[in-house]
């Protein structure tokens, strides 16, 4: 479906009218409308608008880096031509991202009232559609509403599971915007030997964005090599974001409760997980191994993690210019070597600061400690430990952190206040103040509680 005008209708409490928004191909923008009224707009929660004596509209354009282009103020029953914008934004082709937008009094729309355009973006609804993805992994896809993936349909094998989307031939490389929906039941039962198992197997320079993942109670996820939750290896800039993945997951190398290895200036951010994530060499909460300028930021882990080699609540193993900051792990962490609350062991050029350990235990033989077990070459600064954590191990090298009762780390100021004095954390609602406190440990804001 095409169309050429933006259309705002007159208001009408028995009649509900169409909004439709055209969007760039080539260029992403974000369109924001915002209803204004002698009433103006009474919100009712994070995701619901109730709008009431509608005048007119304000709507405003802004390019991909979010700066101001224009804006315009429609009246009710005006219109805009956007095909107008094309030689003004120097785009051609737009196609059609967002209709049936309803408006009339006491009307409760759903979702945001910004509308990002995205190139040629793929709506997905069911498993089959899920499932082609792997034919054009770089396609621009989004999640219309939650899917319970069943062994019987496509992309499942009855004995192997959920065929992982992408590999290290032909990676994911576009975007997947889960749009706060859930994907459930996941499981993959790949043999000894087989690399690259999560919901996506190798991310390569793409992005996966609000994201839901809940994985099979008692077959979890499974493989050798790259093994991870949402997915296996990301690398070469690839970010996961306000995201998380709940269930079991394990592997003999890699292996991490979001992904198995994040490389190559990739990100998790704003992300959490739980459930359990077990193998034998770099294994953590979140990642198993994070390289060469990656980062793990403003997110936590409540897994338990178990491994020999480079075990942690966090990271296993962080290597290369890479950073893990304002984080916390609460589940156990159990290995042999080199074994952490926050990360197991941290080398070259790399940096672990500003994090809560609040696990109750951490268990191993050599190289073990609250924050990080192995420490070579690196920065471990400003990160708090529980002082009655638990430490088994025959020699305590590493990262000790600054010790904290279980009453500050469920204060909101033991986050918020500035370094030294506490963890330098934001609170608030957007991506870049993530965190918000209750009577327990900080979650993140666009968490449903």
């Amino acid at each position: 479906m095409f169309s050429s005008t933006l259309n705002i209708l007159a208001a009408n409490p028995s009649k509900r009218s169409a909004l439709s928004a055209i969007a760039p191909k080539r260029f992403s923008k974000l369109l924001s409308i915002a209803c204004v009224s002698s009433l103006f707009a009474d919100r009712k929660s994070k995701s619901e608008w109730r709008v009431r004596n509608l005048d007119r509209y304000v709507v405003s354009f802004y390019d991909a880096g979010l700066e101001l282009l224009e804006t315009k103020v429609v009246i009710a029953g005006g219109s805009i031509n956007l095909n107008d914008k094309k030689s003004e934004y120097g785009v051609e082709g737009w196609h059609l991202i967002k209709s049936a937008i309803a408006l009339g009094e006491n009307y409760t729309p759903s979702g945001s009232t910004n509308f990002y355009a995205e190139p040629n973006v793929i709506e997905i609804s069911n498993q089959t559609e899920l499932n082609a993805i792997r034919d054009n992994p770089s396609g621009s896809y989004v999640l219309t509403r939650d899917i319970k993936l069943e062994a019987k349909g496509d992309g499942f094998d009855e004995t192997w599971g959920w065929e992982p989307i992408g590999d290290d031939t032909k990676p994911f490389g576009g975007i997947f915007n889960g749009n706060s929906h859930k994907i459930s039941n996941l499981w993959v039962n790949k043999t000894s030997g087989d690399d690259y198992a999560g919901l996506f197997g190798c991310i390569e320079g793409g992005t996966i964005k609000n994201l839901e993942l809940l994985i099979n109670e008692s077959k979890g996820v499974r493989g050798e090599s790259y093994v991870g939750g949402i997915a296996g290896k990301i690398g070469f800039g690839s970010v996961i974001s306000n995201s998380y993945s709940i269930g079991n997951v394990s592997g003999t190398y890699e292996a991490g409760g979001i992904a198995g290895r994040v490389g190559f200036d990739s990100q998790i951010i704003n992300s959490f997980c739980a459930g359990s994530v077990s193998g034998t060499c770099n294994i953590g909460g979140i990642a198993g191994y994070v390289m060469s300028g990656s980062k793990i930021t403003n997110a936590y882990s409540k897994a338990t993690v178990n491994g020999d080699s480079d075990v942690g609540g966090i990271a296993g193993y962080v290597y290369g210019d890479s950073v893990i900051s304002n984080s916390y792990s609460t589940g156990n962490v159990n290995g042999t070597n080199n074994v952490g609350g926050i990360a197991g062991s941290v080398e070259y050029s790399s940096k672990v600061a500003n994090n809560a350990a609040i696990n109750q235990k951490v268990v191993g033989r050599y190289d073990i400690n609250r924050i990080v077990g192995k420490l070579n070459g690196s920065i471990a600064s400003n990160n708090f430990a529980l002082n009655v954590m638990k430490i088994e191990a025959e020699g305590d090298e590493g990262s000790d952190g600054t010790p904290k009762a279980d009453l500050y780390f469920k204060t909101q100021t033991t986050y918020s206040n500035a370094p030294t004095f506490g963890l330098g954390w934001s609170f608030g609602e957007s991506d870049s103040s993530p965190w918000k406190k209750d009577e327990g440990y900080p979650y993140l804001y666009w968490e449903e509680r």
